[in-house]
């Protein structure tokens, strides 16, 4: 495919004049210039969708989290009960405040639900209705 047509498939960046393509941090949502995102080859523009700076702030918080909440030792996860060797520092993304340990796959379960108990609720009451609806005429 000739370069001209392949910069039709793929749009261009945002542009600023004094600083040349941006982009917007998800996180902080400033525009930046490309160079304040790490490489991250699985997204389409190689880039990190979160800014240098918020990828360090958010380390620098998990680690004084961690510090001043030590992980458990190995034992039944506090939502899913399933034993875990290694558990996830829990936080609030509003608060920062932390919130306990978890296991991994839970952890990501309360992030698909941007850690909001009414979407959890919400889910819950759709699997409790569809579950009702399965064992009607049973």
């Amino acid at each position: 495919m000739a370069s001209s047509q392949l910069s039709l498939l793929s749009p261009s960046p945002p542009f600023n004049p004094l600083e040349g393509p941006v982009k917007r941090c998800q996180l902080c949502n400033e525009e930046k210039p490309l160079i304040a995102f790490p490489a991250q080859p699985r997204n389409v523009d190689n880039l990190d969708s979160r800014c240098k700076t918020c990828i360090r702030d958010h380390a620098r918080l998990r680690n004084r989290l961690k510090r001043n909440n030590p992980a458990p030792p190995p034992g039944p996860c506090p939502i899913c009960t399933k034993h875990t060797e290694r558990w996830v520092l829990d936080h609030c993304h509003t608060t920062d405040q932390f919130r306990g340990y978890i296991c991994s796959p839970c952890n990501l379960g309360l992030g698909h639900f941007d850690d909001s108990p009414a979407l959890i609720s919400a889910a819950l009451n759709y699997l409790l209705e569809s579950d009702a609806h399965m064992h009607i005429g049973k």
